[in-house]
């Protein structure tokens, strides 16, 4: 008998949109949700196709990492 696989199949990958020329997070997402996130916020702003190609950036996400960092603080005194 074959041994059952306890392996989970990997997350679909995750998205990340921003509107550059304000600086804002659009969305955060599936590509699914990324593209109705951009297309209702495209409609709320106005904008057309040519304002999505030129302010718009969307990347993909990788696995989260954690940072571990260490606070050195260091005070003098002159006297």
């Amino acid at each position: 008998m074959p041994k059952k696989s306890t392996a989970s199949k990997p997350l679909p990958p995750n998205y990340i949109a921003i509107d550059n020329n304000h600086e804002d997070i659009i969305a955060i997402g599936t590509k699914e949700q990324i593209v109705e996130a951009i297309q209702e916020y495209c409609y709320d702003s106005g904008w057309d196709e040519n304002d999505v190609e030129d302010l718009v950036n969307v990347y993909e996400l990788g696995k989260e990492i954690n940072l571990v960092t260490d606070k050195q603080i260091k005070i003098d005194f002159d006297l």
